[in-house]
C-alpha cells in the first residue's frame, strides 16, 4: 500500500506538468498581447488606385518605382465596432512604410487594415480593405499619377494587362 508521501508524490508530479503547461500558454499569450506587431509596406507608382497584400519576395516591392512621402492612414478592423484608428506614418523616400499595430496577438491573428493613402502628384487611394500582413507579408499600395485622369480614358483590357504584367513574366 503506498506511503500517504508516495501518494502525495505522485499527484504533484502531474500537478507540477500541469501547472507548468498552463504558466507556458499564458506566457506566449502574454507575448502576443503585449508585442507590437509592425505591419511593413511599400507604396509604388503604376495602375491602380489598389492596395493588396503580397509576399515579401514579390519583385514589385525591389523593382517597381516608388511613391516618396505619400501619407499612410490606416484603422484597424474597420468592419467591427470597435475599430481602432492607428498613427498615421509617411513613406520613406524608396516608399516605404511601418504601421505599428498594438492590438492582442497582431501578426498571429487574423485583423484587417483600412488604408487612405495620399501624396503630391499622385491619384489619391481611400477605404481600401486588406488583410493586416504576417511577418512575412508586405502591403503594397499602388497609386497612378494625378495627370492621369485628365487624358486618360478608362481602357479595360490595357489597364487588365498592365495588372496582369507580372504574372505573364513568371514573376508571381
Amino acid at each position: 500500500m503506498p506511503s500517504r508521501l508516495e501518494f502525495a508524490c505522485g499527484w504533484c508530479r502531474g500537478g507540477v506538468w500541469f501547472a507548468f503547461a498552463l504558466m507556458a500558454g499564458l506566457a506566449a499569450l502574454g507575448g502576443c498581447a503585449s508585442d507590437t506587431h509592425n505591419a511593413l509596406g511599400r507604396v509604388i507608382v503604376g495602375v491602380g488606385p489598389r492596395a493588396e497584400v503580397v509576399s515579401d519576395d514579390d519583385p514589385r516591392l525591389r523593382s517597381a518605382p516608388p511613391a516618396a512621402g505619400v501619407r499612410v492612414q490606416s484603422k484597424l478592423d474597420p468592419r467591427s465596432i470597435d475599430s481602432k484608428p492607428l498613427p498615421t506614418v509617411r513613406a520613406d523616400g524608396d516608399g516605404w512604410f511601418v504601421i505599428p499595430i498594438d492590438a492582442f496577438g497582431a501578426g498571429i491573428l487574423i485583423y484587417e487594415l483600412e488604408l487612405e493613402v495620399e501624396g503630391g502628384g499622385l491619384l489619391p487611394l481611400r477605404g481600401a480593405i486588406v488583410a493586416a500582413p504576417t511577418s512575412r507579408e508586405r502591403v503594397l499600395v499602388t497609386l497612378p499619377p494625378s495627370d492621369r485622369r485628365a487624358d486618360h480614358q478608362p481602357d479595360l483590357l490595357r489597364d487588365t494587362l498592365e495588372l496582369g504584367r507580372p504574372y505573364m513574366r513568371g514573376e508571381r
